[in-house]
């Protein structure tokens, strides 16, 4: 038998493990609450065409004479990822 310092002790855990079931949710909600709604997004930047044209079609012109500028393909890369064509991008990363 358990004797009543054993009841006390299984009344207590049984008392424990309701709070738990309660505050665990509850702590997953108000983290996903608080992360959500951090107020930092970014927004998308405006994309200027005319300009992004010019220094595109540069930096083709650029790769056409000399295949190994590392440095326009990585132009051309960072200009792909800021119009958000992510496929041209890496192909010149």
């Amino acid at each position: 038998m358990l004797g009543k310092h054993g009841v006390q002790i299984m009344r207590w855990r049984r008392e424990q493990a309701g709070k738990q079931i309660i505050i665990v949710p509850a702590l997953l909600i108000c983290i996903f609450l608080l992360g959500g709604c951090n107020g930092g997004t970014n927004e998308p930047r405006r994309i200027n065409k005319a300009r992004y044209g010019r220094k595109e079609a540069k930096l083709l012109k650029r790769i056409d004479r000399k295949f190994g500028d590392v440095d326009a393909h990585y132009k051309l890369g960072r200009l792909y990822q800021a119009k958000e064509q992510w496929i041209q991008a890496e192909s010149q990363y």
